[in-house]
């Protein structure tokens, strides 16, 4: 895909795909230094952006792999289709919320595990939402009553909060080594 990315620099996570020795197609979270500044909370990593999202309810999309930017905000009403082998990139300038029961469904090859939000402020998914993939916000994350998570959940400076939620992490992979990346910073 083509699109921005460039050389800028914005207050937020870096998520970049790692190269020399981490494994193929593998993420991993910068908080420190990127391009010779360093940001308090850490920067948005450059990854291309395919396309920016802003304004567009996700519940209404089929997508294929990417990386894919709102601005602000991002709203799942609905069901989101992933649609191929490859790796899902949300990059949210600030919040993430989901519709009471709207959902996250894989075609075609998709797996949670290669699907990544990175949300610039907080996360709430709405009840009875089915979420696929892992969450990374800087702040915090809430999953109302009923909602089913497979994958990750990181409120990196505040509290991830559930009420009668569950959240199923299958075996160790790629993921797991990028979740354990993370803890170490």
């Amino acid at each position: 895909g083509g699109g921005g990315g460039g050389g800028a620099e914005t207050q937020g996570q870096e998520l970049s795909r790692a190269g020399g020795g981490g494994p193929a197609g593998a993420l991993r979270v910068n908080r420190g230094r990127v391009g010779g500044k360093s940001g308090g909370d850490g920067v948005i990593a450059l990854l291309a952006v395919d396309a920016n999202l802003t304004g567009r309810d996700l519940g209404t999309l089929v997508l294929s792999p990417g990386v894919y930017k709102f601005d602000t905000s991002a709203q799942l009403t609905g069901n989101l289709v992933l649609d191929g082998e490859g790796e899902y990139v949300f990059q949210i300038g600030s919040t993430l919320t989901t519709a009471a029961n709207s959902s996250i469904q894989t075609i075609n090859g998709a797996r949670w595990e290669n699907v990544f939000f990175q949300v610039g402020s907080s996360a709430t998914l709405g009840a009875g939402t089915t979420f696929l993939g892992s969450i990374i916000a800087d702040s915090s994350v809430t999953l109302v009553t009923g909602t089913n998570v497979d994958g990750h959940v990181f409120g990196l400076d505040g509290a991830v909060s559930l009420d009668n939620s569950h959240i199923m992490i299958p075996e160790p992979s790629t993921t797991a080594l990028f979740a354990a990346g993370l803890m170490m910073l």
